[in-house]
């Protein structure tokens, strides 16, 4: 996670950045109007990932997901993850900034 908040960083604007170990801490923390953009690693579910961010969505369809997926994650959940739009990006570990930045639709330094 600290990988994520130095690159959120580098955009000129303020972010609120709230760190969850596990689903069940964010579910227990979880508002409908708290967030504009939900980073998630898939790794942190404990059930299946498809089913968690189907929840999500439900809750709030407008809020934007950016999952990230370990190399050796199940592809066909990923498929079906991509096929339902319940992502709006897909990052597979390793990242770099430039990978995380072209989901978030800004390139660091560009100002809010």
């Amino acid at each position: 996670m600290q990988s994520i908040k130095w690159i959120l960083k580098d955009f000129n604007k303020d972010y609120k950045i709230t760190t969850f170990r596990s689903t069940v801490n964010f579910e227990n923390e979880y508002s409908p109007d708290a967030w504009d953009l939900l980073i998630l690693d898939s790794t942190l579910s404990h059930d299946s990932i498809t089913a968690y961010l189907e929840g999500i969505k439900d809750k709030k369809p407008g809020l934007k997901t950016i999952l990230i997926v370990p190399p050796i994650e199940n592809k066909e959940e990923i498929i079906a993850i991509i096929k339902e739009k319940l992502v709006q990006g897909l990052v597979i570990k390793p990242f770099t900034a430039e990978v995380l930045c072209k989901y978030l639709d800004k390139n660091p330094g560009s100002g809010p």
